[in-house]
Parts: C-alpha cells; sequence; structure tokens
C-alpha cells in the first residue's frame, strides 16, 4: 500500500462526493495513514481509528467464505451502513490486511444514486495499482 496515499484519494473522492466525504484511511496490518473531516477528526482519536482499522481487517479475512457462500461473482468490497455513514473498504488483493477505507456522510441531500458505486469503483482501482 506504499504506493497509495490518503490525500489523493481524497482529493478524487471529494470533487465527486463534496463535502460528505468523511475519512479516507489507508491501512496494513500494522500501520495506517488518514485525511480526516475536521469534525470527524475531533470525533476519532488514534486508538478509536485503529480499532476500525482492525475491525475491517477481521472483516477482510473472512472474505475466502464470503464468496463461495455468496455466489455473487468477485468480490469488491465491504459497505457498511449506520445511521450517520456509509463506510466503504476494498481489501489489497496481494495483502489480506490491507486497503482502503473510506467513509461518506449517510443521508445528505448532496449524496446521488450512483455515488457510492462510483466510490467503490474508484477504490477498487486504486488498490491493485499498489500491489507488485
Amino acid at each position: 500500500m506504499n504506493d497509495v496515499h490518503p490525500q489523493s484519494i481524497w482529493d478524487d473522492v471529494s470533487n465527486r462526493i463534496g463535502e460528505d466525504l468523511r475519512a479516507v484511511v489507508c491501512y496494513e496490518a500494522t500501520d495506517f495513514e488518514r485525511v480526516l473531516r475536521e469534525d470527524v477528526r475531533t470525533e476519532y482519536s488514534g486508538s478509536d481509528l485503529q480499532a476500525v482499522v482492525d475491525r475491517t481487517i477481521v472483516t477482510q479475512l473472512s472474505l475466502d467464505r464470503d464468496t463461495g457462500a455468496f455466489r455473487a461473482g468477485e468480490f469488491s468490497g465491504f459497505v457498511r451502513a449506520f445511521d450517520d455513514a456509509w463506510f466503504l473498504s476494498v481489501p489489497d488483493p496481494a495483502d489480506p490486511k490491507a486497503g482502503i477505507l473510506v467513509s461518506v456522510d449517510r443521508g445528505s441531500d448532496e449524496l446521488i444514486d450512483g455515488d457510492l458505486e462510483w466510490c467503490l469503483d474508484y477504490l477498487e482501482k486504486r488498490v491493485p495499482t499498489s500491489s507488485p
């Protein structure tokens, strides 16, 4: 994931999503880099973000079981829906403990149909560029 920088992803995604973009986190098993919207930055400490990354990695590690069970094509990423936000994560195919996580406000009037699909597609294209 060394070639993937959260600021460049932030810039690209915020051009599409706008102010509804909450966070971009590029993570590996023991490290992560992030760009957070100011209000989100005050809400999450470093250990809070590490907990989010850890939970995301644990979910990714169950991928092998999910792919066979769902029979719905190649796995792209995880989308989590909460009252206030969407969390999209795309694993690095070369490292099951690495990937990119993006959070977007949920329920916004600005978010249009297709924005989350666009974001997931964008992340899928960004993640493999980091793989050897």
